[in-house]
């Protein structure tokens, strides 16, 4: 069966889904770094090497944490260890509500991008490893479209502090400097 002349094929399809998660990837790195190298301080090359010491799996961890806060029950949920507990991440990302009672405060703009940065890296895993996986056009499209929601809700709240408290965590995940 002949594709249409304007069919993307099955490898700009798995291309696509690649490009969408290195869209977000290199916003949070972006975002995350600026905060701590502003332009009053650093230069665009400091930050670009900045940049460069922050690996994937340190935000994919960040976002993990973020996802299980945001999963915790209320209001007498415990947290687990999955929400980086042992770490203090989930006194970053849960309220007092009386007394020692916490619970989880992610608001879902954050809660979205988080989940949206785990799925798109398992899909550019996929779409980068495993040559059997598939990405129709619809599956393909799904993850652009996420990706672009993502960026949009990052852009919409730049002064959230929810979202400053997610890049730290981003930037302080990061231990390994070259």
């Amino acid at each position: 069966m002949e594709r249409d002349a304007d069919d993307p094929s099955p490898t700009n399809h798995r291309r696509a889904v690649s490009a969408a998660y290195y869209a977000l990837f290199h916003t949070i790195i972006a975002d995350a770094v600026l905060r701590i190298l502003p332009a009053t301080v650093a230069t665009d090359d400091d930050r670009l090497r900045a940049a460069r010491w922050i690996q994937h799996t340190d935000v994919k961890q960040a976002a993990r944490w973020v996802v299980e806060c945001a999963a915790v029950a209320h209001p007498t949920g415990t947290p687990s260890n999955d929400t980086g507990v042992k770490h203090g991440v989930w006194e970053l990302f849960s309220r007092r509500v009386d007394g020692a009672t916490r619970v989880t405060d992610v608001p879902d703009h954050l809660r979205r991008v988080a989940h949206t940065f785990v799925d798109l890296q398992d899909a550019r895993h996929n779409a980068d490893y495993d040559h059997l996986a598939s990405f129709p056009k619809a599956t393909a499209q799904r993850h652009i479209n996420a990706a672009e929601n993502a960026l949009a809700l990052l852009a919409a709240h730049t002064d959230d502090v929810h979202i400053h408290r997610f890049l730290a965590l981003v930037v302080f995940r990061s231990r390994r400097l070259p």
